[in-house]
């Protein structure tokens, strides 16, 4: 080699060797170094205009600068500033016969120094640098921030069009803000050919300028938005299957997706042109505007893209393949091409403004969603040689060389990347305006930007072309020029820079990097030393750490070598041998970095070496990198996901998908996915706890230390004083948190979710203490339940304080709550603008009382409520409590064992068998029917059918019941069909043994859900209304169930029942009986009546088994009950609480009815003296009629005065004449059942039995079946038998037919109804004919209307039958029990009779009727009306 030409050489900046990787010597073959310098020489620009030199100073800095030779003769220094302001400067001698020039201090900027000489006027570009560049505050402050990174491409979505688009990163950009991610780093974005989508290589762009348009999102241009037809186009089936097979592809088909776009923004694009709309026009003059910014560069690069859609040749990328007279863009073809084209031109520049405003959208969701650096982009070391920038700018690339990498031992012949490299002597003659143009643009389009091989900034390794790259040398750029610029833009456009340094970095460009503090890039697979992989604090600070690259393996591949078997396979590894080494060297550094993983505490020293990459080994691999000392950590998609397969496999173009995959999980699902999720909370446990500084809490005495030890045993007598916020002695507060098997709490602030301070975990199995810093604002715990899982934002319960209000605790404390429902139980509310529950329950006796549920995995150490002596009650508000939430109190009793219990006051209870209780909100007040006060007065009609929900029908197809709505439905329509004027329903409330009908419930205040939600049976309740048909609450109170998750023995005392079985137990039904002398539990009681009345809109209770209450010697043998304080059998304190639970309910719902089951002479039950209720059963009248009827005709006489008996008593109470489910079950046989002779008899008894009940005083009541004589006894498992209405000879048709109209005639008829409780209403008219079974009665109203009710009990017709009446005149037959109808045998006493001056029974006037067997007939004589 001449010396010339190494002369040659080292002026134009040429290496005349390299060192490699191994720190061998090659020095540069004398061919190469001849061919580069004569590249360089044919390279050099014309001087005229161009600057001299590129120099740079630095900020504030007054250095002293050499001119250039060129400034000889000159007078002054002329220095200008980018404003064009001027200031002179002197020139000085120096030795050697040089210039200087003195900088005064000068701000960062772009200067120029001008001076004039021998007529000529010089120029040098200036670079005033700043210190370094941009660092956010956080970073320069040391802390530390986190991101993830992936390729925009190989997104999945839901909606995209079988590519990821920008839509997707802005979706992925909230994804991020939700895990606390600061950034999210994505491919380059460069454009690149369009004509060849194919050609997909991010790093091989046409342009580093302009975006790639193929990421549009085509369902968020404008036109689509505003125009109809492409609206209509979008939705054609044929379109969205298109799109639709796009999306499911394993990898991104570029043609297809980018034929599938192009076709539509061609359409988009004519509508953007011609629309006429406000839209339209306004997106029209945004885009000139952009056009106008952008300039020449936009239309030179719309021309390139254009002429690449015609020219461009099949196999080859870019302008060198088109004909030769469009090789010059100022060329006359090309000229003429573009006035031609013009349009099509124009669609490629509307394609960059749309990129433009799309990724700026992308921007502006960052900054809202809190992602601090936004987007991290990746700038391209170089752009292919036939692209749209070397066409443009062809005078500022080296078009005969390329740019490459030099051998290494991986690659004997190293790297030709076949980019031409930038011309050094354009930059510096240019003053590098065209690497300024290119960061700016770059820079502003992201937060964070990766420059591609960073030592490109100082040198690159030039090959020359056709060659392999071992002909080739290193080339050097001015780096203090290209160095300061890249800061100078950096805090321009507060852009943070990471330089991608891998590989051999020169000894210049580590000292810029360090100078400006640019981040280094740390490959964990790459960073090792003499030890091996390299300890996470051995990381640089000033770097950002990642675990892999797009060139090398993901995590999971990496681990099982699947990248060395594909490059085995592609030929990139060559032989067999090689293989096997690379193999070899894998296993070892596997050995290696499991040791690491192991010494760090990031694996278990127990682990075996995983045959693959499992959850916990990515786990453990990312939590490494996380704790590494660099300021910036990104985690990588393809890693979190555990693809296997390399995205880009290096050195192949065929045979491999490369820069295609898509990822396997779609972008929707990324919330979901669990592996994601776990190792993102453990990076941000680890890398956000060194941003704060962590105050230590004291070491715990002995005494704390049992304290600790009583919240995992949950004996604490009071959380609330020591859990939560609290002030130490020493004048620091500290946030106290028991969560038992939480990995770790971190203090939040509750408004903006920022850390605040992390806590110190205790105690291993989950209690964390955090000293808060000072000033601390409101909090709120950021938890991570699992290694794997994402940390949960939660509000702490021992942070607010009591909702229970002082007002509904005295009250409560009284016995005098009329609501206590409202106060107890389980209430959304909001505290302190926390959303939440608060729960509240009585028991005074209880060590501790929890609320566990579903939000707290059923751990009774986790919400341990507050209690207030004063009334016994323990309440607690727990925030973000959903509704539907199943819940239990969990009790350590007065003995110290611990039971799970039902809330009492649980407005919602699980079906058997489960026992917990549903968290609902308390239903609102409904509105009292207009017609409730008439429908249940003591005058008017009321005819009840008792209801059971649960065997009433069911569904035939699985014997399951109906629902509320269907009831709402099917038995509504059913009794107004009827003509009854009220339901019954048996019990609602929630109970666990379906045989008990209802009657034993556990939930008192929880309908039950057997049969739908509490807005159904309001809704089936309020159907009822609209119907204009009442309901009445069947409503159990003397006793409950035994069932440890009950009532009994709440707290571990007689706490709602009595001690003493003698008066607590109910021997009979297995059950406990209420203490009703103790004011919460007539609270709770008397609290639930009003309850199901104002919130259900029930229009009264009937109050079972009354007897049972009132006598303590109910079904008690002498010895086994206690006497009352007077020495007698009656319970006083039961009769005080139903006379004060009716008295109550008559001032505050008057409108509604009480209806009492009593059995006994118990005196005054209806009166106001007594117990108060507004009904009675008449229980003596149903037992006597029932036996009479049950005995044969013949013998009937002998039984004669059961029928007449009740009229002995009649005016003592207000009385109901029920005919219910209990005389229907257990061995009793069913009414019809009961009856006595041959099927037709049966019937005919029944029926006239019915006329018989609804004629006699008092109101109605029968149970459902009874309707339409069921012939078995009721089933509770089975519905009613309604084929028996349809069977042939239609006798349970006739009586379902006669009770319709009974139920009709009654309500339209005054004499049956209006004066049951007045004599005046009533007379026997025939009551001792006992020989022929016959009984005539009258019934009278106000008005003077009668009616005349004639019963005959045997099957034998009285003819001529002659009874007195009260008045002379004609009598209409209304109702006959024995019409052939009703499948009666078609006797009848008349139509009309009239009566005879005949007297009989003592009156001068008698009627000779007719009297059918076995029937009831109904004579009516209307009033004879006083003429005026």
């Amino acid at each position: 080699m001449s010396e010339t030409l190494e002369q040659q050489a080292v002026e134009a900046g040429i290496d005349l060797g390299y060192h490699d990787i191994n720190g061998i010597y090659h020095a540069t073959k004398p061919e190469v170094l001849e061919s580069i310098v004569a590249v360089l020489d044919k390279s050099k620009p014309d001087s005229d205009g161009l600057y001299l030199n590129t120099m740079v100073a630095h900020e504030n800095g007054e250095e002293s600068l050499q001119m250039p030779s060129e400034f000889h003769g000159a007078e002054a220094v002329v220095l200008i500033d980018e404003a064009d302001e001027c200031q002179s400067l002197t020139l000085y001698p120096g030795d050697n016969d040089t210039l200087w020039i003195k900088l005064p201090r000068l701000a960062c900027g772009y200067y120029t120094l001008s001076a004039e000489t021998g007529g000529k006027c010089c120029l040098v570009r200036l670079i005033v640098a700043p210190e370094s560049v941009y660092q956010p505050k956080l970073l320069a402050n040391g802390g530390r921030m986190n991101g993830l990174t992936m390729h925009l491409y190989s997104l999945r979505s839901e909606r995209n069009w079988g590519i990821g688009d920008f839509t997707d990163l802005l979706n992925l950009m909230k994804y991020a803000a939700e895990k606390k991610l600061d950034f999210v780093g994505i491919n380059p974005l460069h454009a690149l050919f369009t004509s060849k989508p194919a050609f997909a290589s991010p790093y091989s762009p046409s342009s580093r300028e302009w975006l790639n348009p193929i990421y549009l999102d085509i369902e968020k241009v404008g036109a689509f938005t505003y125009n109809e037809q492409l609206k209509n186009w979008l939705a054609q089936p044929k379109i969205r299957q298109r799109i639709a097979a796009l999306r499911v592809t394993e990898t991104v088909t570029y043609t297809a997706v980018w034929a599938c776009k192009r076709d539509a923004l061609h359409m988009a694009f004519n509508a953007f042109e011609q629309d006429a709309c406000e839209a339209a026009a306004n997106e029209r003059a945004a885009f000139e505007a952009f056009v106008l910014e952008k300039g020449k560069a936009l239309q030179g690069f719309g021309l390139f893209e254009a002429l690449d859609q015609y020219y461009s040749r099949p196999g080859q990328v870019g302008w060198q393949s088109w004909p030769s007279e469009f090789h010059q863009p100022d060329g006359e073809a090309v000229e003429k091409f573009a006035r031609s084209h013009e349009r099509e031109i124009r669609f490629y520049m509307w394609l960059q403004w749309l990129c433009a405003e799309q990724l700026q959208e992308v921007n502006q969701a960052a900054a809202d969603y809190g992602v601090k650096l936004g987007i991290y982009g990746d700038l391209a070391v170089g752009v292919a040689r036939g692209s749209a920038d070397t066409w443009l700018n062809r005078q500022d690339y080296c078009m005969d060389v390329s740019v490459g990498a030099p051998p290494d031992p991986l690659g004997p012949t190293g790297q030709n990347w076949n980019l031409p490299p930038l011309n050094p002597s354009m930059l510096k003659h240019t003053g590098y305006e065209k690497f300024a143009h290119l960061l700016r643009e770059n820079m502003r389009l992201y937060g964070v930007l990766r420059i591609d091989h960073v030592m490109a900034l100082c040198r690159l390794w030039w090959v020359l072309n056709d060659k392999t790259a071992d002909f080739g040398a290193y080339v050097h750029y001015d780096a203090e020029v290209t160095f300061a610029i890249l800061a100078l833009e950096s805090q321009r456009n507060r852009c943070v820079i990471i330089g991608e340094d891998l590989g051999t970095v020169p000894d210049q460009a580590r000292y810029l990097l360090n100078r400006y503090q640019v981040f280094s890039y740390k490959v964990m697979y790459f960073s090792k030393g003499w030890n091996g992989f390299q300890l996470p604090e051995g990381y640089p600070e000033q770097a950002i750490t990642v675990i892999s690259t797009h060139d090398v393996a993901p995590l999971a591949g990496y681990w099982i070598g699947k990248d060395l078997d594909t490059m085995f396979k592609l030929g990139t590894l060559p032989d067999a041998a090689a293989f096997q080494t690379a193999l070899d060297e894998r296993e070892h550094d596997k050995a290696d970095l499991l040791d690491k993983l192991k010494y760090t505490g990031c694996l278990g020293a127990d682990v075996q070496m995983p045959t693959k990459a499992d959850e916990t080994l990515l786990a453990a691999l990312h939590k490494y990198g996380a704790l590494s000392r660099s300021k910036l950590y990104a985690v990588q998609l393809e890693n979190l996901l555990g693809i296997i397969d390399n995205l880009n496999v290096p050195g192949v173009t065929d045979g491999y998908p490369n820069w295609a995959q898509k990822m396997p999980v779609s972008l929707e699902d990324f919330p979901q996915h669990r592996l994601m999720g776990g190792q993102l909370a453990i990076i941000d446990e680890v890398r956000m706890k060194t941003n704060s500084q962590i105050k230590a809490y004291h070491e715990l005495d002995q005494i704390e230390r049992d304290t600790v030890e009583s919240l995992f045993l949950a004996t604490h007598s009071d959380l609330f004083a020591y859990l939560g916020r609290h002030r130490l002695a020493e004048g620091e507060e500290v946030v106290r948190v028991l969560i038992p098997g939480a990995v770790s709490v971190d203090i939040v602030n509750r408004r903006s979710g920022e850390l605040i301070v992390p806590s110190e975990k205790i105690d291993e199995r989950g209690f964390f203490v955090a000293v808060l810093p000072d000033d601390a604002p409101d909090y709120a715990l950021s938890i991570r339940y699992s290694e794997d899982s994402d940390p949960v934002i939660e509000e702490d319960p021992y942070h607010f304080s009591s909702a229970l209000q002082d007002m509904d605790s005295w009250l409560l404390a009284e016995g005098k709550h009329l609501r206590p429902y409202e106060a107890l139980g389980a209430h959304f509310t909001e505290l302190d603008g926390v959303k939440g529950v608060r729960f509240a329950v009585w028991a005074p006796n209880a060590q501790r009382v929890s609320v566990i549920g579903e939000f707290n995995n059923w751990d009774g150490r986790r919400h341990v409520m507050r209690f207030h002596r004063d009334n016994g009650i323990w309440d607690i508000f727990i925030p973000a409590v959903k509704l539907n939430a199943l819940y239990k109190f969990e009790i350590r009793d007065a003995n110290g064992d611990v039971r799970e219990k039902a809330d009492p006051y649980a407005f919602g209870a699980e079906l058997r068998p489960t026992t917990a209780s549903i968290v609902r909100g308390l239903p609102d007040e409904v509105e009292e029917p207009t017609f409730r006060a008439r429908a249940n007065a003591i005058d008017a009609p009321i005819s009840i059918y008792e209801v059971h929900l649960g065997s009433w029908k069911r569904n035939p197809e699985n014997n399951f019941w109906l629902t509320y709505e269907e009831l709402a439905k099917e038995l509504v329509a059913y009794v107004k069909d009827m003509g009854f004027t009220h339901i019954e329903f048996l019990p609602v409330s929630e109970y666990p043994f379906d045989g008990s009908w209802g009657y034993q419930a556990t939930g008192l205040y929880a309908p039950t859900s057997r049969f739908g939600s509490p807005e159904e049976l309001r809704a089936l309740i309020k159907a009822a209304h609209d119907a204009g048909i009442s309901v009445i609450l069947d409503w159990v109170v003397g006793h409950f169930p035994t069932d440890d998750h009950g009532l009994a023995k709440f707290d571990g005392t007689a706490l709602y029942e009595h001690a003493d079985p003698r008066e607590g137990y109910h021997q009979d039904w297995n059950t406990l009986i209420y203490n009703f002398g103790r004011n919460e539990v007539k609270n709770f009681l008397q609290g639930n009546a009003l309850y199901w009345i104002e919130r259900f809109g029930f229009d009264g209770i009937r109050v079972d088994a009354v007897a049972s209450m009132i006598y303590r010697n109910y079904s008690r043998k002498d010895g086994e009950w206690i006497p009352n304080q007077y020495g007698g059998h009656e319970n006083l304190e039961a009769i005080a609480f139903l006379r004060d639970t009716n008295t109550m309910l008559k001032e505050e719902v008057p409108a509604a009815t009480e209806i009492a089951e009593e059995s006994t002479s118990f005196a005054n039950v209806t009166r106001q003296e007594g117990l108060n209720f507004s009904f009675k059963w008449n229980m003596g009248w149903m037992n006597d009629t029932l036996r009479y009827m049950m005995e044969d005709p013949i013998n009937r006489k002998y039984h004669h005065n059961k029928m007449t008996f009740g009229m002995m008593y009649q005016y003592s109470e207000n009385f109901v004449l029920p005919l219910s489910h209990d005389e229907v079950v257990h061995g009793k046989r069913s009414l019809l059942g009961r009856m006595p002779g041959d099927c037709w008899q049966q019937f005919a008894n029944l029926r006239a039995y019915y006329g018989f009940m609804y004629g006699f005083p008092g109101k109605k009541l029968l149970f459902m079946g009874s309707e339409f004589a069921q012939g078995r006894e009721w089933n509770y498992n089975e519905g009613l038998d309604w084929f028996l209405l349809e069977q042939e000879g239609g006798w349970h048709k006739g009586v379902q037919d006669f009770v319709r109209e009974l139920n009709h005639v009654y309500k339209d008829t005054a004499p049956l109804y209006q004066l049951d409780q007045w004599p005046e209403g009533f007379e026997w008219l025939v009551a001792d004919d006992g020989d022929n079974s016959v009984f005539v009665f009258e019934r009278r109203d106000r008005e003077g209307n009668r009616v005349i009710v004639i019963s005959n009990f045997t099957p034998v017709v009285r003819e001529g039958y002659r009874f007195g009446v009260n008045s002379a005149g004609e009598y209409r037959e209304i109702l006959n029990s024995d019409d052939l109808h009703y499948k009666g045998s078609g006797v009848s006493a008349g139509a009309t009779v009239e009566t005879e001056e005949v007297w009989s029974h003592g009156k001068p006037n008698s009627l000779s009727v007719t009297v059918p067997p076995l029937a009831t007939v109904y004579l009516y004589q209307a009033a004879v009306k006083d003429e005026a």
